[in-house]
């Protein structure tokens, strides 16, 4: 991504970090006030981001990720981060060392679905990637019943991922929801469980102007979601409006595609593995950027539609949510009612359940 640091205090001035033949009018500045300060952070985010890849992957930190954190982590910047990128950079600790969900590290089985035809009910905490907006990401998954002792995390069908990053401001926890995406991991879809969702996830269409585009799951896993966080005493959420450097940074992927794709570097049998990411990925700039943006502030107020009970505390360059006031039966919508009485009945599963799930 095209952006330079500006470092603010006279001491510091001298020094040329940047490479001024690299900088064109669409360079993007980050403006640091305090650089020994700067360095601490940045230097505690990537110790941060070194625990948390060997604690969820077992396994030692690779240089290909290191090459990646220092590259990709300004694109989780909003506009509201360029304006303190210290403080951004201290969320950012704050939201890797936060272990709100680290009971889900482990695949927790909630519960059965009795009006989803018995499927199984699952949520699943892990590591995010380096180029996603926030460092951890949850999923909510559904197995066939008859499957999942057999298939438990193997053959599942699982709705939009949310990234995630809990971080603390005034002594209060608030939740930023980075983004809400698609699974593109074909193979782990359990056809039987994603015809039985989707068959009702129509429930959650809207077909006024300003909502009929949204995607219900994408929406469902917001609420699932926001959920989780009221069960564990959190009562703000964030959507942020925009990513600064996300659509040039698309752009610029797209063309690492390309010659990844035409340098051959593939073995055979990956090649099709690798076009169909490609075919996924290339050239939807467009689209990835508003699904983080509009779409995402979009789905922040169509959960008020949904449960009045949820207050909107700010509008202008993010989406702010108050849902500390939220109660089950005030909730307008039959399917969102419905999996949040399952959650109520199995709310000690969310809050303190440590144990590893035991296959039958």
């Amino acid at each position: 991504v095209d952006i330079r640091f500006e470092f603010l205090e006279d001491e510091v001035k001298k020094l040329n970090l940047n490479n001024d033949e690299d900088i064109n009018d669409d360079t993007n500045v980050i403006k640091v006030r305090d650089y020994k300060k700067f360095f601490n952070l940045l230097k505690e985010v990537y110790e941060c981001d070194i625990d948390a890849f060997e604690k969820y992957e077992k396994a030692p930190y690779t240089y290909s990720r290191m090459n990646t954190f220092f590259k990709d982590l300004w694109v989780r910047a909003t506009n509201l981060d360029f304006d303190n990128i210290e403080e951004f950079l201290e969320k950012q600790i704050e939201m890797y060392k936060d272990n709100t969900f680290y009971n889900f590290d482990e695949e927790q089985r909630i519960c059965n679905l009795d009006e989803l035809d018995d499927l199984v009910f699952s949520i699943k905490n892990k590591l995010a990637k380096t180029w996603d907006e926030t460092p951890y990401e949850i999923s909510f998954r559904f197995y066939d019943d008859y499957y999942v002792g057999r298939y438990f995390g193997k053959t599942y069908y699982e709705l939009p991922k949310v990234r995630y990053g809990i971080y603390e401001k005034d002594g209060e926890k608030i939740a930023r929801v980075g983004s809400i995406q698609n699974n593109i991991d074909r193979f782990e879809n359990d056809d039987f469980a994603s015809k039985k969702i989707n068959r009702f996830k129509y429930k959650l269409v809207d077909n006024r102007e300003d909502f009929k585009d949204l995607e219900p799951n994408k929406v469902l896993s917001f609420m699932l979601f926001i959920k989780l966080l009221k069960e564990q005493g959190i009562d703000k959420v964030e959507l942020p409006s925009l990513y600064i450097l996300d659509y040039n940074y698309h752009i610029k992927r797209n063309r690492l595609l390309d010659n990844e794709l035409s340098s051959k570097k593939y073995y055979k049998e990956d090649v099709s593995t690798y076009e169909s990411f490609y075919n996924e990925m290339y050239g939807k700039e467009d689209i990835v950027s508003k699904s983080k943006s509009e779409d995402l502030s979009r789905i922040g107020l169509k959960a008020k539609d949904y449960i009045d009970d949820i207050e909107v505390l700010d509008i202008d360059n993010r989406v702010l949510l108050d849902i500390s006031k939220i109660k089950t039966k005030n909730i307008n919508n039959r399917l969102v009612k419905y999996f949040y009485e399952e959650l109520d009945y199995n709310k000690d599963k969310i809050k303190n359940n440590k144990k590893k799930y035991i296959l039958n």
